[in-house]
Formats: structure tokens, C-alpha cells, sequence
């Protein structure tokens, strides 16, 4: 059962034994870090990447690539971001959408503070899937699959920057008064009330949490177009020229 479950959530059978391996980048892949990472990733691992970012055929088809006992396989981008998860990778079309956080928030359910918390994490900071809300009015962006980027909002005591992405693994409309205690848990709030005006609420839980090491601001996100016709005070999505530039902006600054 044990493992099962781990090769449910990205482990890989390595090559001798009986042992499991996680393939973990903890980070974004762009078509310009691709070849790059493909390397590494055969070199310390085994698992053979082709060379060549995915173009649109691929999406459609499945990577052709090579397993860590040499075998050749063709697996769907979904399943290899699983597989080398936590990662977001960018293929061409692949959109996303930026959702606005507030700072005290976002401390405890991304994790993404300068400093560790003084009383302790919460559950949230120990699960892999992590849930937040919002309104129902947006429920068309937060589609499952698609690449979610926090902004903390300056309206909010926020940094006005992106602070972190992840992969939207959910989206479910439902009362506010049917939420379940583990999501209420998994989203570190104890009050659905404030976060719409109606009955209803969105839950949209998340995956692959990348915490940017560099911030993108709100001077960058204008730069590239990205800031909405609401000035990122809602949830906006953006094209896949966006997200990657954001993606990369986040991390080539890196100290």
C-alpha cells in the first residue's frame, strides 16, 4: 500500500532493488531552462528528458523519454510534472492566472514569511495539496491543470509582488456553510464570511507550491501586460508569453 501510494505522488521505481526515488526540481521549466534541466536531471538521476523543450505536438501526443531502467516510455506533460514535481512546466498554450493574497495569509498558508513563525506552522504547511477560497465569480480561471501565481496585494499590508506558484488541482463551487473541516484546515481560515458576498464560496485546492526566491512586482507585471483591467484586485489571467516571463523573472534574479 505504501508503495502505491508513492508512486501515486511522483515516486519512481529506481534501478536495482526495491527502493523508490523522487525526482524533486523545485522549480519552473521554461523553454529556455529546459536543456539545462534535461541534463541535470540525467545526470543525477538517470531519467532521460529529450533535449528539446515540448512543442505543440507533444502536447497533444505525449514526451518521448527514457525511464530510469532505460526502457522507453511516452508519458503526458501532466504525468512528468507529477513525476519531477514540485514543478510547473511551461508548453506551449499552457496559460494561467494570477490570484491576489493577503500577506498574513499567505505567511501561513504558502509559507512564503521572511521569518519562521513564532507559535508554530500550521497543518496547511505540512500537505502537499493546499486549499484557498474565494468567489464563485471567478470560478471560470481556476481550471484544474492550470498554473496559479499568488500576488500579495499591497491594499492587504502585502509586498505587491508575486510571491509564489502552483498548480491548480480543483475548482468546486459550494456552500459556505458545507465546507468540509479539511479543507478549513488545508486553507488556514477560520471565516468563509468575508470572502464573498454570497452564500457560496469557491474552494480551489493547489498543488507543486514553488516559493519564488525573487519577487516579481507590480512594476514588472505592468511591463509585461500583466496586471488586468482591475489592477490584479481579482483573480486575472494571463497568456503563456506572461507566465513564462514572470516564471523566469522569479527565479534568473536568484541570489
Amino acid at each position: 500500500m505504501v508503495r502505491r501510494a508513492a508512486l501515486l505522488q511522483g515516486f519512481l521505481r529506481a534501478r536495482e532493488g526495491d527502493t523508490l526515488i523522487k525526482v524533486a526540481l523545485g522549480r519552473p521549466v521554461t523553454a529556455d531552462s529546459w536543456r539545462e534541466i534535461a541534463r541535470q536531471t540525467r545526470r543525477r538521476t538517470g531519467l532521460r528528458l529529450p533535449e528539446t523543450p515540448p512543442d505543440a505536438i507533444t502536447v497533444e501526443t505525449g514526451m518521448v523519454m527514457q525511464d530510469l531502467d532505460g526502457r522507453t516510455v511516452t508519458v503526458r506533460l501532466s504525468s512528468l510534472e507529477d513525476a519531477i514535481g514540485p514543478t510547473i512546466l511551461v508548453w506551449p498554450g499552457r496559460d494561467g492566472v494570477i490570484v491576489p493574497i493577503a500577506r498574513s495569509y499567505a505567511d501561513d498558508l504558502l509559507g512564503t514569511s521572511d521569518q519562521y513563525p513564532l507559535f508554530g506552522s500550521p497543518k496547511a504547511a505540512f500537505v502537499t495539496r493546499r486549499t484557498c477560497f474565494n468567489s464563485p465569480r471567478t470560478s471560470s480561471l481556476m481550471r484544474a491543470g492550470r498554473p496559479v501565481l499568488f500576488y500579495e496585494s499591497k491594499r492587504s499590508g502585502g509586498r505587491g509582488a508575486i510571491v509564489a506558484a502552483a498548480r491548480i488541482v480543483d475548482a468546486t463551487i459550494m456552500m459556505k456553510d458545507t465546507v468540509p473541516e479539511d479543507l478549513l484546515q488545508r486553507a488556514v481560515v477560520d471565516d468563509l464570511e468575508p470572502l464573498s458576498a454570497s452564500k457560496e464560496v469557491l474552494a480551489t485546492s493547489f498543488d507543486n507550491l514553488l516559493r519564488f526566491p525573487a519577487l516579481v512586482s507590480l512594476d514588472d507585471l505592468r511591463a509585461l501586460g500583466a496586471e488586468g483591467s482591475a489592477n490584479l484586485q481579482t483573480s486575472t489571467a494571463i497568456s503563456c508569453r506572461q507566465l513564462t516571463a514572470i516564471l523566469e523573472l522569479g527565479w534568473s534574479r536568484r541570489a
